[in-house]
């Protein structure tokens, strides 16, 4: 696969924003690490302006399919992840985009 303007829009957002990763797959092979952009989003869905919103906060880890063991895992839920030496989460949903990126949701 060639070199893209997305490509280059997520190393960009990595260099910049990324977090260590040492990730550790379900199904074994021991664990690596790499860099990735981590974000906890925070979202409030209010249904009608007299009701109380309810929040929700869902980790997510972006990164290309290249960089996970050079390119040699497919994450999967149950896979785990720990974040900058601390936090541990674990894989709960796998969005790919279809060109060689990744939205690992996390629980944790």
């Amino acid at each position: 696969m060639g070199w893209s303007l997305a490509d280059a829009a997520i190393l960009a957002a990595r260099d910049e924003f990324a977090s260590a990763i040492v990730y550790t797959p379900a199904a074994g092979g021991g664990p690596f690490s790499f860099s990735a952009v981590f974000d906890r989003p925070y979202v409030e869905v209010q249904l009608s302006p007299a009701e109380q919103g309810i929040a929700s906060r869902r980790p997510v880890v972006d990164l290309r399919l290249a960089d996970l063991n050079s390119g040699s895992t497919t994450p999967v839920p149950g896979d785990t992840l720990t974040i900058d030496g601390g936090t541990s989460y674990t894989v709960e949903e796998v969005e790919p985009d279809g060109r060689g990126s990744v939205k690992l949701y996390l629980h944790g």
